[in-house]
């Protein structure tokens, strides 16, 4: 996290890094809570209002296939996709 970066502005650029890596992806919501283990509805708020917890990023960039450097700190490979 930069030092001039909130815990707030973090949270929320993680919260659209993960939103991103979804639509890049081309999978839906619901694709993406079955591969990673978890309820849609629990994934749904990691894509508006709260963080993944650490043990679900490693499974959540490898299936969306992003840097983990970049879904994590916003530096590194963006993804491309639709």
């Amino acid at each position: 996290m930069a030092e001039s970066e909130t815990e707030l502005e973090y949270k929320q650029g993680f919260i659209l890094r993960v939103t991103k890596s979804k639509t890049a992806s081309g999978m839906k919501q619901w694709q993406i809570a079955e591969a990673i283990g978890i309820p849609q509805d629990k994934y749904k708020q990691y894509e508006t209002r709260s963080l993944m917890p650490h043990h679900l990023i490693g499974r959540f960039y490898i299936i969306c296939r992003v840097d983990p450097e970049w879904l994590v700190t916003g530096r590194g490979k963006k993804p491309t996709g639709p």
